[in-house]
């Protein structure tokens, strides 16, 4: 058997069971598809009996919270009728009380005064009576003094003047008799002129005498007189001032015991008043509480009423609603039981329907994957360099999976080549790991085959260099072998942004494209070796004989023109060096001398790119030397250095 023949005996053989794998879980699917078709319908039905129920229970518990709403409403309302009424009659009665207080003080004030004035209009009257008759006795006492007095002193006077004319004439008789006994011892004549001029001085002597006397007696009396009216009147003024003090004092203790009855009469008209205005004031408190007691009563009675009536509204509803429940219940579970018919012939409907849904995407499907591993094969049997092959085959698998890796394996160290689907911060074209720390990927190198995340524990696999895998996504490490050693390994996993989806057959697409991929590794690096270089000429090629055939490795026009084929050519030569001598690549971009680092193997490929290119292209072109700038230079001719 030829190894396109076992190539094509593997690529049938896979494609047969990845589409009796694809047949199965689509048939699974289509079952899944209508089962979770009816469990929907089924939550769906249970979900609008659910809400029924709740939109009910609400509409209960709305009715009912209103109808509470409502008595507590009324209730309240009867209850502030009844406080309002009764703080109403109280303030009537404490109204009343205040004015039934205020007239009964009035009245009092009123009666208070006019005693008062009254009293004190007695208490004048009778100081004025009383002065006026004291005024009067003392007056009367006081003439009947005087005229005492004066009767007193005339009789003085005139017994004074009568003593006094008595002992004038007795003095005189005795002096005339004197004169006239004496006189008869005397001369008739003499004694007669003598004694008549005695006679005319006693006469003249007496007169001037009695004069003097009464003038002295008239003096005298009247200093007595004076004497005696001045002491009478000041003895009078003193009986009259202590007479007045004691009836002052007799009026002001007749006006303070008068003030003091009067007094007392009034407190005693005070404490009737008072105790009358209590009595009236505990009468109308008696009234008032009376009256809020009966409002009170009043008001529980309409408030046990409204109870009462809220109730039987409460339970009118409720009965009401109780209908309306099962009504609707009824109403639900004719609608779900007309729903479940419907949903069951819906079911069948859209059952039959996913099935050749299903089958029709499972065709397209199959269809899809087929086309797309015979393009991959087709594109892996044409590549004419193990780097062209290794970008196919991430190309290709890049289809199928999210993420694809492929890794070199030097000595003992894996670095990685090419790469897709990976971010910045994890991009394996940067990793170099050591075979005993590579994880999944030292594994599947160690052990010869396929390896996946899936089938060993993570604690032996330890995931993949560049960072562990979610525990829902798989990874896979196929090893690329050449002649019985592993020379790469492919790496893809199911890690992306998006939702993750239920595992598909992209595990074997890789494992097929990956198998395939390493035996186009084998025929062109056995080609390399064994067969010698060929330039064919160009010739059109034949659609029908594209499939790939072992070949010398050469300069191959690939039906384009002989320019574009010169430049793939020098591309894969310099892309070769690149790929086997990866640390001097790098290393000479470092210090700028490519040229010097790599001199051998440039050389080694220029010598292969001249012989193998028409000597028409090399004298118009020299691609080989445009892509050593490009390929390893990295586009920078400064850092290829000089030879």
């Amino acid at each position: 058997m030829t190894l396109e023949q076992h190539i094509k005996g593997a690529i049938e053989s896979a494609t047969a069971q990845l589409s009796g794998r694809l047949q199965e879980r689509l048939q699974a699917l289509a079952v899944e598809v209508s089962q979770a078709a009816a469990a929907e319908h089924e939550r769906a039905l249970e979900e609008a009996v659910s809400t029924a129920r709740a939109q009910f229970a609400s509409e209960h518990d709305a009715a009912m919270s209103a109808l509470r709403a409502e008595a507590a409403g009324q209730r309240e309302l009867a209850v502030s009728m009844a406080r309002a009424e009764a703080a109403e009659r109280l303030a009537a009665a404490a109204a009343e009380r205040e004015s039934t207080l205020a007239a009964l003080r009035n009245e009092l004030a009123a009666e208070h005064d006019a005693a008062l004035a009254a009293l004190r209009a007695d208490l004048t009257a009778q100081h004025d009576a009383a002065l006026a008759l004291i005024r009067s006795e003392s007056d009367a006492q006081h003439e009947s003094a005087l005229a005492a007095i004066r009767g007193e002193l005339a009789a003085q006077h005139d017994a004074a003047l009568e003593a006094l004319q008595s002992d004038a004439a007795g003095q005189r008789e005795s002096a005339l008799t004197a004169l006239r006994m004496e006189m008869t011892s005397y001369h008739d004549s003499a004694l007669s002129e003598a004694i008549a001029a005695a006679v005319a001085a006693t006469r003249a002597e007496s007169s001037s005498a009695h004069e003097a006397a009464l003038a002295a007696v008239q003096a005298e009396a009247s200093a007595r007189h004076d004497d005696a009216l001045a002491a009478l009147r000041a003895e009078v003024a003193r009986e009259r001032d202590g007479l007045a003090a004691s009836i002052r004092s007799e009026q002001a203790a007749e006006h303070a015991a008068a003030l003091a009855a009067l007094r007392a009469e009034a407190d005693e008209r005070v404490a009737r008043v008072r105790a009358e205005s209590d009595d009236r004031l505990a009468h109308a408190t008696a009234e008032a509480d009376e009256l809020l007691a009966h409002v009170r009563a009043d008001a529980e009675q309409r408030l046990e009423a409204a109870r009462k009536e809220a109730e039987e509204l409460l339970a009118r509803a409720q009965a009401d609603a109780d209908l309306r429940l099962v009504a609707a219940r009824a109403e639900a579970e004719r609608d779900l039981a007309r729903s479940i018919d419907a949903a069951k012939a819906d079911a069948a409907v859209e059952s039959s329907r996913s099935i050749i849904d299903a089958r029709v995407s499972e065709r397209a499907g199959e269809s899809a994957f087929g086309d797309r591993i015979v393009d991959a094969t087709r594109r892996l049997d044409l590549a004419r360099s193990l780097t062209e092959i290794l970008d196919v085959l991430v190309e290709a698998a890049s289809r199928e999976v999210p993420r694809v890796a492929v890794f070199l394996l030097r000595g003992d160290t894996l670095k990685g080549w090419r790469a897709a689907g990976f971010g910045r911060d994890d991009d394996p074209r940067d990793v170099e790991v050591p075979l005993d720390r590579a994880g999944l990927l030292g594994k599947a190198v160690r052990s010869g085959r396929a390896v996946s995340s899936t089938d060993e524990p993570v604690s032996i696999t330890g995931g993949a260099p560049f960072g562990a895998l979610p525990a829902a996504n798989a990874g896979l490490a196929i090893p690329l072998r050449v002649g019985g050693e592993p020379v790469a390994v492919l790496y893809a996993d199911d890690v992306s942004a998006k939702e993750h989806q239920s595992p598909g057959v992209w595990p074997e697409a890789i494992e097929v494209l990956a198998r395939h991929g390493a035996r186009c590794l084998e025929v062109v690096t056995v080609s390399r070796v064994t067969q010698p270089v060929t330039v064919p000429a160009r010739s059109t090629p034949n659609p029908a004989q594209r499939r790939y055939t072992p070949q010398g490795r050469g300069f191959q026009p690939d039906h384009d023109d002989d320019d574009d084929a010169a430049r793939r050519y020098a591309r894969l030569l310099v892309s070769e060096v690149k790929l086997y001598h990866e640390a001097a690549v790098t290393a000479g971009r470092r210090d700028r001398n490519l040229l010097e680092r790599l001199r051998s193997e440039i050389e080694r490929a220029r010598r292969l790119y001249i012989e193998r290119v028409p000597p028409a292209i090399l004298a118009r072109t020299d691609y080989f030397d445009q892509e050593l700038v490009r390929t390893l230079a990295n586009g920078d001719a400064a850092l290829l250095g000089r030879a």
